[in-house]
């Protein structure tokens, strides 16, 4: 079975997006991305950087926004349907999305989203994403995830 077909059945469901996360949490170095929050009136954009050769899982989108890839190429699963995407590229996230995103070259993506009560970065994710919990992770592996989320690059712009 060759690696596309494996994260194409995985992507399929949840519970196979989960265990993937498990396997990655425990055999993969730690991937790092960047964040950059920018803050407009009434308008929130996240740009996302993250590097060649790593995985990444997202999680569900609650919302229809647009995003757009500014450098790089990636593949990107969903429901077990592969796209690849070569910047530049405009596109727009369904809700219900959860992606499995593999990157073939250093990659910058942007998303924007309406923030009309003009929220901060941390009450807008819990407005457009679902929280998952991964029944997979030990009290240990939530642990750990906190510990490399902690170390996030992440930028502030604002008017």
């Amino acid at each position: 079975m060759n690696e596309t077909f494996a994260i194409q059945e995985i992507s399929k469901k949840n519970e196979g997006i989960d265990a993937l996360e498990k396997l990655m949490l425990d055999e993969l170095p730690p991937a790092l991305e960047e964040l950059t929050h920018t803050f407009t009136p009434e308008l929130y954009s996240r740009t996302w950087k993250a590097k060649a050769g790593t995985i990444w899982v997202s999680r569900v989108h609650k919302t229809c926004h647009q995003f757009v890839i500014l450098e790089g190429a990636l593949s990107v699963w969903i429901d077990g349907k592969e796209t690849y995407y070569e910047a530049p590229y405009h596109g727009i996230t369904k809700p219900g999305t959860r992606r499995i995103l593999y990157i073939f070259e250093d990659t910058t993506w942007v998303t924007f989203h309406s923030n009309p009560d003009n929220l901060n970065e941390d009450e807008i994710v819990e407005l457009i994403t679902e929280k998952h919990d991964n029944k997979l992770f030990s009290e240990e592996d939530k642990r750990l995830l906190a510990a490399i989320r902690s170390n996030i690059e992440t930028k502030y712009l604002t008017t």
